[in-house]
C-alpha cells in the first residue's frame, strides 16, 4: 500500500575482532529501495542486544527523518508479540511518561 514502508535490520558479530555491527533498509511499499544505514557498536553485545540495538538505531534514524507507516522485520526469534494483560506493568509506565 502506497505510503508504507518496511525495514529489515539485522546485526552482524565480527569475533575476530570483538566487535559488532548494525545494519538496516528501507523500501517503500514496491520494495524499492529508500534508504539504508549501518554502524558499529561499541562494546560487546548478545545476538538479541544486537538485533534489539539494530531496530532502535533504524528506529531513531526514521523518526527524526519524519517515516510513518513502518514495518520492521528482522531475522531474530527473541522477539515475540505478547498479549497486553502480560506487558501491563511496562504499558502502564509508557503510558505515565505521557500524562
Amino acid at each position: 500500500m502506497q505510503g508504507q514502508y518496511k525495514c529489515n535490520v539485522d546485526a552482524g558479530f565480527h569475533d575476530a575482532e570483538g566487535k559488532a555491527s548494525v545494519g538496516w533498509c528501507v523500501r517503500d511499499h514496491m520494495g524499492r529501495f529508500i534508504l539504508a544505514g549501518s554502524s558499529w557498536i561499541q562494546g560487546k553485545c548478545s545476538t538479541i542486544e544486537g538485533e534489539a540495538i539494530a531496530m532502535l538505531e533504524a528506529m531513531k534514524e526514521l523518526e527524526q527523518r519524519g517515516f510513518t507507516n513502518v514495518m520492521f522485520e528482522t531475522d531474530s526469534k527473541n522477539v515475540k508479540s505478547i498479549k497486553r494483560q502480560a506487558n501491563m506493568v511496562a504499558h502502564t509506565l509508557a503510558r505515565a511518561a505521557i500524562s
